[in-house]
């Protein structure tokens, strides 16, 4: 399988809309790909107790991913303001594997002093980087919303 393309690479061919197409076809192709199908989050959740968020994730790429990364669940204000993040250590994202769905489950805990009841918040998805925490990988099927450092909104939640 191929990971990665360059330095020769047809990005120059984007730039000119030849065959565009087709490169981001091939792009597609490379590497990892990760597609999340489901997310679902219990009805109630509460401020003062831990919840779950469940994911089905399928790699539609060639390739597994290589590094330890670990998934992370943010609370964002309306403003887009990161004011809680959980980060799970539990999922081996490079279980991930091509063609196969892999099911999570994320218990997200201690948020309770950071939210307020009755009030709107996103609920976000990314895969950081343990050494940095910085959101590098992008999920296929969502894109992202500027002020969110880089983070996917997948549900809108109010705390009760």
């Amino acid at each position: 399988h191929t990971s990665w393309i360059g330095p020769n690479n047809p990005s120059a061919l984007l730039k000119n809309m030849l065959l565009k197409d087709k490169v981001e076809t091939l792009y597609k192709k490379l590497g990892y790909r990760f597609v999340i199908s489901s997310i679902s989050i219990e009805n109630d959740v509460l401020s003062s107790k831990p919840f779950e968020v469940h994911l089905k994730v399928k790699n539609e790429g060639f390739a597994p991913f290589y590094f330890p990364w670990n998934v992370q669940v943010s609370i964002l204000d309306m403003s887009f303001s990161s004011i809680y993040s959980f980060t799970c250590n539990s999922i081996d994202i490079r279980n991930w594997l091509p063609d196969e769905d892999s099911t999570c489950k994320i218990k997200v805990e201690g948020h309770g002093s950071s939210v307020n009841e009755e009030r709107e918040y996103y609920l976000c998805i990314s895969i950081v980087d343990p050494d940095d925490v910085k959101n590098d990988i992008s999920l296929a099927n969502f894109s992202i919303i500027e002020n969110t450092n880089d983070k996917f909104i997948f549900a809108k939640v109010k705390f009760k």
